[in-house]
């Protein structure tokens, strides 16, 4: 009986066995999906940025760790750049004497670069060139903006409807605002950065499409610049629209900038500092955004990433 026992036991423990193994097979393994940001690098302080290898990069999906695929530097065959210089056309005349500045920053433009030129008007951007490699054409493209003002300016419109007009390709984007900020379309309590909803409609577009946003601010003419509530509101909606697509803001006080010189070549840096970073992501059951963190455990390298990321949906 206790061999007859043992027999049949170890018939059993088989089938269990060849059961386990025929259903880890019939498992489909979770997908993946492959997400492309663009990065920037700057160095601690005033030092130069440091080179940084594949293997010093962390990638963090919703604090998970996620595969680096390539770290490339966005050089020769990668340099290729989509830049719109988006000006709010309700600013005041007088930022016509920085137009000087904006039109030599686009002739320096490497040959790379495609830009384009539009206008910002009641949530519609205005395209005065459409993206150009012709670099002379797009510098004469620049005009003065309309000056009028005490009314809703749907700036942030505007860059979703820039986006609409950009036709999909593997280039680098990045959108150059020179705007106040100041957008009540929706109303004063709503033109503050934290529940402005079509700053965060702009922002959700430009994760999605992986775009960096660059912002010099511009004071608004009339009453509008004078309130100070209102500017600083202005100001805080363009701080958040860069800090959080990978890219950085501009401002001396609540006047516009004598010139826009030295930030336009603090922006031609930037972007001649980034990397194309393909990753590994994780999808959800749902399409939708993840939090993204990327560090270098290069020494001396600061990465400057977009805080969030479009994820597909698992297949």
């Amino acid at each position: 009986m206790r061999g007859m026992f043992t027999v049949l036991w170890g018939v059993f423990a088989l089938s269990s066995l060849a059961a386990v193994s025929s259903r880890a097979q019939n498992v489909t393994p979770p997908s993946t999906a492959k997400v492309r940001v663009t990065v920037t690098v700057v160095g601690r302080g005033q030092a130069a940025p440091p080179v940084v290898p594949k293997e010093s990069v962390v990638v963090r999906q919703d604090d998970q760790v996620r595969p680096v695929l390539q770290w490339e530097r966005a050089q020769g065959s990668n340099a290729s750049l989509d830049l719109a210089i988006v000006i709010d056309d309700s600013l005041d005349t007088s930022v016509g004497n920085q137009l000087s500045d904006l039109a030599s920053f686009i002739r320096a433009l490497p040959a790379t670069t495609r830009v384009a030129v539009a206008y910002s008007s009641n949530g519609i951007a205005r395209i005065q060139q459409d993206l150009t490699s012709d670099h002379e054409l797009g510098a004469k493209s620049l005009r003065l903006p309309q000056g009028f003002s005490e009314a809703p300016s749907g700036i942030y419109e505007s860059l979703l409807d820039l986006n609409k007009r950009w036709h999909s390709t593997s280039n680098r984007r990045a959108v150059v605002l020179v705007a106040s900020g100041i957008d009540l379309l929706r109303g004063i309590v709503d033109s503050q950065p934290g529940v402005n909803q079509d700053l965060q409609a702009a922002i959700d577009e430009f994760h999605r499409s992986a775009i960096s946003a660059y912002t010099i601010y511009a004071s608004d003419p009339g009453r509008l610049g004078r309130n100070f509530f209102l500017t600083a509101n202005g100001q805080g909606c363009l701080s958040r629209l860069t800090a959080e697509t990978g890219g950085d803001s501009y401002s001396q006080g609540f006047q516009t900038p004598i010139s826009f010189q030295p930030y336009l070549e603090d922006i031609r840096k930037l972007l001649g500092q980034q990397y194309l970073l393909t990753f590994e992501a994780q999808p959800r059951k749902k399409a939708g955004f993840a939090r993204l963190k990327v560090t270098a455990e290069e020494r001396g390298a600061v990465l400057i990433v977009p805080d969030h990321v479009w994820v597909p949906a698992q297949e």
